[in-house]
Formats: structure tokens, sequence, C-alpha cells
């Protein structure tokens, strides 16, 4: 089965069911987790570095595929952060580096380049903080979260939850995947509702009549968010710089 880069295969999996970002008191926990914004949580949430790492197989009736993607990122208490992003296990990395309202991107081949800020802005950012959203949107109002249980992320508030899929879910008649498995767990920030911690597996296949079957394997995702308070500013690049 011929595949692009995961994120572009990823997007063929959402529902079309929107996200709210307005904070509305009457919203399901569920429904406070998929409206959570990873760059408001930031104002709570401080300097810290996260982690996501995503296992994806795609089967039909051209074959097997098989993708991967890693990201992580660090942001400082002056609001700089680095994004460093791997897309299939074994190749370089390329990274952004942001530091007040300069640009650095670091190619795979080690060069580093001065880009124009506005062809990013924070989107590299809000993307790793919020790549576990690309994997749950799919599941909007087919999921459910159980047997909270307290807890800490550093000194903060959390809540842990177990993570299944509602039994008998139907996809909406407009969607191109529908849900067939789910399971995980998952720890909320308790004052955003924004998840430091998701550990999830997942299945989607086809749902459109007369289409080739498909299905998409989450085999495995994780994404933490550890060292509140604790990353150093970061600081430009010392190798030099091209524009």
């Amino acid at each position: 089965m011929k595949t692009g880069a995961v994120r572009t295969l990823l997007c063929l999996l959402v529902f079309g069911v929107g996200c709210s970002s307005k904070e509305d008191v009457t919203l399901t926990v569920e429904e406070r987790l998929l409206a959570s914004d990873y760059l408001r949580a930031l104002d709570k949430i401080g300097p810290h570095r996260l982690h996501a790492d995503l296992s994806v197989t795609s089967s039909g009736p051209a074959g097997t595929a098989h993708e991967s993607l890693t990201e992580d990122a660090d942001v400082d208490i002056h609001g700089n952060y680095r994004v460093k992003r791997r897309e299939d296990k074994g190749k370089s990395p390329w990274e952004i580096l942001s530091i007040g309202s300069n640009y650095y991107l670091t190619q795979p081949n080690g060069k580093v380049q001065m880009i124009e800020p506005g062809l990013l802005g924070q989107t590299t950012l809000k993307r790793a903080g919020e790549a576990w959203k690309t994997v749950l949107e799919p599941f909007a109002g087919a999921f459910v979260l159980s047997e909270q249980t307290p807890g800490k992320i550093g000194e903060r508030p959390a809540l842990q939850f177990k993570i299944s899929l509602i039994e008998g879910a139907k996809a909406p008649e407009s969607a191109v995947f529908a849900p067939e498995a789910l399971s995980g767990t998952i720890v909320l920030d308790k004052e955003t509702s924004f998840p430091v911690s998701v550990k999830l597996k997942a299945r989607y296949v086809r749902t459109d009549e007369g289409k080739p079957s498909v299905s998409v394997d989450i085999d495995s995702f994780s994404f933490k968010v550890s060292d509140l308070g604790g990353v150093q500013a970061l600081r430009p690049p010392i190798v030099p710089v091209t524009k």
C-alpha cells in the first residue's frame, strides 16, 4: 500500500467532527480533553520537555506498510523552544529552534539555516504538543475515560484514566474510516485538562461501501510531558548559520 508521511495518512482518518476551544463547565471530561489547547496550557504548565512516539501499520489490497514518527520538544521559561522530528526510525531528524523572533532549521545533513518566522510561527510547537489529538480525534464521541485515579505531574495535580472504546460506537455516516479498537491510559493535568501522559493502541477500518478494504493499526502511541520547570534557557546555534 503506497503511503506518504504519517501525518498525511492520519489526516485521512479524521471524521470531520469539530473540536471547540471554548471552555465550558458543562463539557464532559472527554470533551474537555479534545478541546484542550497546548499553547494555552503552556501558560500554566511552564517550562518542560515532551516526547511523542507513534508506530502505524496500514494494510490493504496493495499490501502492508509501516511508518513511524518521533518528536521531542523543549520549552524554556522565555517561551523559546526546540522541536526535533524524525519520520521513520533510523533516519536523521530535522530540528526547529525558536529563539525570540529568530527561527533556525537544522536539516538532516546537519546544515543550519535561519528561516523566516512567517513560515512557521508556533505551528511546529503546537503540532508536537498536540500529537495525541491526531490519534484521538477520529474517536470523538466514541471513547470513554474511566477509573479515575488522582496523581501528580511534578507538583501539579493530575488525574489518571483508563481509555476505551464505547461498546457499539459507530462512525458518522460521512466518515471514511471508523474506529474498531482503542485501549490505553491517559493522565490529565487537573487544571487545564491537557494530557501530560498518553499510552494508546488503536485500530481504524475503511467504511466506504464499494471501496477496497483498508485497516490502520496504531501499534503504539506514547506522549509524555516531563521535567516541569527544569528546562534551561535555550541558546542560538554555535555552528555557522546560512540564510
